[in-house]
């Protein structure tokens, strides 16, 4: 109850710019670094030897299907956080948590619109790579 406590008491002051950069930083780092290292790098290079999975398809033909996919989620993800951003006066993550709730556009059509690109992004990714563990795991 300590950590929710700090949390709450950390978003509701006015960020210093160390932490707004932070604040900046981090989900791109988060999201474009860790979780793709961890669910498809070492996926791709460990569990799919350790399983004899086969890669899926020839790179050419994984090529449109990925880019369907990773295009799209990637404009739902700025979208998302641009909209986080100017209309919530926050980001998506907690050291920086919107002040207001965003319920105009892109929010009216879809609630988690930050999780509707990131599982687009992240499947396009797997099949990018043609690893059946990680569109596995990613599902």
């Amino acid at each position: 109850m300590k950590l929710f406590e700090n949390l709450v008491e950390i978003s509701e002051k006015t960020p210093s710019p160390e932490n707004r950069f932070l604040a900046k930083v981090l989900p791109f780092f988060v999201f474009f670094f860790f979780f793709p290292a961890l669910l498809f790098i070492l996926l791709k290079v460990v569990i799919d030897p350790w399983l004899r999975l086969p890669t899926l398809f020839h790179f050419f033909t994984r090529v449109v299907p990925a880019g369907a996919l990773i295009v799209p989620g990637l404009f739902f993800i700025i979208t998302s956080t641009k909209a986080q951003r100017e209309i919530g006066k926050g980001t998506p993550m907690p050291l920086k948590a919107t002040q207001k709730l965003v319920v105009e556009k892109p929010y009216s059509y879809c609630r988690n619109l930050l999780y509707f690109g990131l599982i687009n992004f992240f499947s396009g990714i797997s099949i990018l790579i043609g690893s059946p563990s990680s569109l596995a795991m990613e599902s």
